[in-house]
C-alpha cells in the first residue's frame, strides 16, 4: 500500500506577527467571559494546520470604525482593539452516498476549506453523529467526548511528524482553531504561527494546545462545557527502507524482506516457526550517515506502524496488519 498523499490550493498572506516558540510548548487558552458573544456560543471542536498564515483580519471594518483615532496619529493597537475584525472562513459541508467494493451502499461526510492547502483534525457534530475529520500525516490520534447531563465536551490529541530540516532551514506552522455554531456550520479562524529551527536531531518537538471551558445552567443544573485540542508537531529523520526480519524461538532468522519505505503491504503473515519480527527502520541524518533503528513485535502483536515521505515535509504513517498462525495451523 503506497502512502496516500492530499493536494490542495494554497491562498494565504502573512501579514500578522508571527509568534514562535522553540522547543516549549505553548498553550492557547480562552478565558471564561473573555470572549464575544458569537465566540460563547460556538464550540471548539479542532484545529486546521497551515504552512502559511491565513489573513482573515477586517482591515476595512476596522479602518472605517477607527478613521479618526488613526488620523490623529500615536493610536497604538492592541489585541482588544482588534478582536472584533478576526475574520471566519466557513468550511463546505457535503454528504453523499457511495457504493462500496461488496455492493454496500454508506453514506460518506466530508467537511473542507475550499482553496485552502493544510492538514485537517476536528470533529463535527450532526445530531446523535460525530464525525472525525483526520487528514494524512495525523498520527497518535487520542480522541474523548463527553456528553452527560453534568459535562459536554470535546478532548483532542495529535503528533504530526515532519522531516528534519537543514540547518539553514526553519519549520513553521500555523495552527487555526476550528469551531462549530450552534446551526452546525463551521468555520475557523486565523491561528498563531510556532516553529521549529532547522539543524536540530530527531525527536525535537514542540507543542501547541487550545483549552476552552466555561460552566452553563441548563434547566437549573449547571453543566460543564468546552474542549481541549493538542498537537505536539516532531521532527523525524525519513526513513528510506524498511526492513522486516522474521526470529524463531533460538533467536535465528526465519525470513529478511527488504522495502521501500511507503511500499509495505497491508498485510504480514509471518511464516510458520517466527515467534517475533525485527523492523529496522533506514535512514539517514542531516550530514548524510545511515542510521537504523529497531523494534520488536511479538506474537501477542497485531499491527505495526512505519513512516514515509509524503506532501513535502510530512511524514505519513502506514499500518501493516500481523497475521499469526497459531500452533494449531489457524491464522489469529
Amino acid at each position: 500500500m503506497k502512502c496516500r498523499k492530499k493536494y490542495k490550493r494554497i491562498l494565504a498572506l502573512d501579514i500578522a506577527l508571527l509568534a514562535l516558540f522553540l522547543f516549549a510548548g505553548c498553550q492557547l487558552a480562552k478565558e471564561e467571559g473573555g470572549e464575544t458573544e458569537s465566540a460563547e456560543r460556538d464550540r471548539l471542536i479542532g484545529v486546521f494546520l497551515t504552512r502559511e498564515h491565513l489573513d482573515l483580519f477586517d482591515w476595512e471594518g476596522y479602518f472605517n470604525d477607527n478613521a479618526g483615532a488613526l488620523a490623529g496619529g500615536g493610536h497604538a493597537i492592541d489585541e482588544t482593539d482588534t478582536a472584533a475584525y478576526g475574520g471566519r472562513l466557513y468550511a463546505t459541508l457535503t454528504r453523499e452516498t457511495r457504493t462500496d467494493d461488496a455492493g454496500e451502499q454508506h453514506e460518506w461526510f466530508d467537511c473542507t476549506f475550499e482553496g485552502i492547502e493544510g492538514i485537517r483534525y476536528f470533529v463535527v457534530e450532526e445530531g446523535i453523529t460525530t464525525h472525525l475529520i483526520s487528514d494524512p500525516g495525523i498520527s497518535g490520534v487520542h480522541q474523548a467526548i463527553t456528553d452527560t447531563e453534568e459535562a459536554k465536551r470535546i478532548d483532542l490529541e495529535a503528533v504530526l511528524y515532519v522531516e528534519a530540516a537543514a540547518e539553514t532551514e526553519t519549520v513553521v506552522w500555523y495552527l487555526n482553531p476550528v469551531y462549530q455554531s450552534t446551526d452546525g456550520s463551521v468555520y475557523l479562524t486565523a491561528g498563531h504561527g510556532t516553529s521549529l529551527a532547522g539543524g536540530m536531531t530527531e525527536g525535537a518537538s514542540f507543542s501547541t494546545k487550545f483549552d476552552e471551558t466555561e460552566t452553563v445552567t441548563v434547566d437549573g443544573k449547571s453543566v460543564e462545557t468546552g474542549a481541549s485540542v493538542s498537537v505536539r508537531i516532531e521532527s523525524k529523520f525519513p526513513a528510506e527502507r524498511i526492513n522486516v526480519l522474521q526470529m524463531d524461538a533460538g533467536h535465528a532468522v526465519v525470513a529478511r524482506t527488504e522495502y521501500d519505505a511507503g511500499a509495505l503491504p497491508e498485510e504480514i503473515v509471518p511464516l510458520p516457526g517466527t515467534e517475533y519480527l525485527i523492523v529496522e527502520t533506514v535512514k539517514r541524518d542531516l550530514a548524510g550517515e545511515e542510521i537504523v533503528s529497531r523494534a520488536l513485535y511479538g506474537r501477542e502483536e497485531t499491527k505495526f506502524i512505519t513512516f514515509c515521505r509524503g506532501d513535502g515535509t510530512v511524514l505519513l504513517e502506514q499500518y501493516t496488519r500481523l497475521e499469526w498462525e497459531q500452533l494449531n495451523g489457524m491464522s489469529a
